[in-house]
């Protein structure tokens, strides 16, 4: 691998492609195209707009991943409605 690929993965701001494939590789169906309207509709990760730039830090991806985490709960042992 080159120097110029592995500073590549290192880098903490990526472009919508990249954060694209990024949460994609992490398992998660996600294309630029949601991230553009995830953006006009408020929702979806932090960004960074500088100029007509858009940007998204690596860590602000895992953090937006880590707050939809959702710890199981234990079911209510009883009656079902049906």
């Amino acid at each position: 691998m080159s120097a110029y690929r592995s500073s590549e993965r290192t880098r903490p701001l990526l472009s919508p492609a990249e954060a694209a494939e990024l949460l994609s590789s992490w398992g998660l169906d996600v294309s630029t195209r949601s991230l553009q309207e995830w953006r006009s509709t408020g929702r979806g990760p932090a960004y960074l707009k500088i100029g007509n730039q858009i940007r998204y830090h690596r860590g602000k991806l895992s953090t937006w991943i880590e707050a939809h985490e959702v710890e199981p709960t234990k079911r209510k042992r009883g009656r079902r409605n049906g």
